[in-house]
């Protein structure tokens, strides 16, 4: 069983459908009253470049399975130095290293 993080490439809609499924299965465990944002949202803010953000997604797949997903996002203008890093873990897969695998790779 070998671990393997992936780069999402914001055009490739079955590996997007994925990551926002891995976010929604953990989001309504963890948060199960929040408000999340529809999948057209997430496609449209990775397919518009932007000239102050850099958003890039990670997909964490055990054994062909996406198990977790994370977000960093990056300013293109100031605070350069610092990043915003949101990881998800499917709750059938937490505590045995998923996350710590997805922060590593987005460091």
């Amino acid at each position: 069983m070998a671990l393997k993080i992936v780069t999402v490439d914001e055009h490739d809609d079955a590996a997007l459908g994925d990551w926002y499924a891995v976010e929604g299965a953990a989001t309504a465990h963890d948060r199960p009253v929040a408000v999340r944002e529809p999948y057209s949202a997430l496609v449209g803010s990775v397919r518009t470049p932007s000239a102050y953000r850099r958003t890039v997604l990670l997909l964490a797949e055990l054994d062909g399975e996406r198990v977790g997903a994370a977000a960093a996002r990056t300013s293109l203008q100031d605070n350069l130095h610092l990043a915003d890093l949101e990881i998800y873990v499917h709750p059938d897969h937490r505590r045995r290293g998923v996350g710590t695998a997805l922060h590593d790779a987005a460091d």
